[in-house]
């Protein structure tokens, strides 16, 4: 059986609803091309964890999903991505929405100079909510995001007197406040404590349980506790994806299998 049979199998097997859809799809900046050639389907439900050695891709391909790098210079798309069948790189799509409906969470915690509260709401700020509906958003968001018991009592206080671990959750607090269908995040927890770190894994995991959550993390043992799915890219390929317990496992291919269990690569 050739790679490229073997992968479709893999990821025909794996993911029976899908989230997000890509077919040959690129991403060039200017002369340089970031990713090529990537074909695969991420399920409606669930975590699914990007890894793959630095410069890989990763980044780049979680922020396509969202058209975070649309006003990059020299910006140009190959193939397609489709997000709930809707090809997104298509004229008609619209940009602002896409954003509310894919949330984003960064590697580092970027919160506003502003109250908890009004950090929470700033995606919103041009929605007319009642004080009681405010109230009722802010508590939501902040229990999903597992920070309601530390902050209850400070909600008028700044975001900055928070916590790095704290201030991670309340972006992720923020971005769960549009109710997205899907939240995109880029090593979350790489800035923050490993207390911190494991609450956030514990959130991916419960988060997944309703809508599908895309991870980036150079942490193996990390994709190990909280995929669900993984997609393993090197030199901007995909190398192969599948189950996590496919992945993590002898039947894998051997590029794989030398990454995830050796952490080497020799792309």
């Amino acid at each position: 059986m050739s790679t490229a049979q073997h992968l479709q199998l893999v990821t025909d097997t794996a993911v029976q609803e899908t989230s997000v859809s890509m077919d040959d799809f690129g991403v060039w900046f200017g002369d340089s091309c970031i990713i090529s050639g990537v074909t695969a389907k991420l399920p409606a439900r669930g975590v699914s964890v990007l890894v793959g050695p630095s410069g890989a891709g990763k980044s780049t391909l979680l922020r396509a999903i969202n058209r975070i790098s649309d006003d990059t210079a020299g910006l140009a798309i190959k193939g397609s991505l489709s997000f709930q069948t809707e090809d997104i790189y298509a004229g008609c799509c619209d940009v602002t929405e896409l954003r509310a409906r894919i949330g984003m969470v960064f590697q580092k915690p970027c919160v506003f100079p502003r109250s908890i509260a009004q950090n929470v709401l700033f995606g919103l700020r041009g929605v007319k909510l009642t004080q009681a509906q405010k109230r009722d958003i802010v508590e939501s968001a902040l229990r999903s995001a597992a920070l309601w018991d530390d902050v209850h009592a400070r909600l008028g206080e700044r975001a900055d007197t928070l916590s790095l671990g704290q201030q991670q959750r309340l972006c992720i607090a923020r971005a769960l406040a549009l109710k997205p269908d899907m939240l995109l995040m880029d090593e979350p927890t790489a800035s923050v404590d490993p207390v911190s770190a494991r609450t956030i894994e514990a959130l991916m995991r419960d988060l997944g349980k309703t809508i599908p959550v895309l991870t980036v993390t150079h942490n193996l043992a990390q994709a190990k506790r909280v995929a669900d799915y993984v997609m393993f890219l090197c030199d901007g390929q995909l190398v192969e994806a599948g189950a996590k317990d496919h992945m993590f496992s002898k039947s894998a291919l051997e590029k794989t299998q030398t990454y995830l269990c050796e952490e080497f690569c020799d792309c």
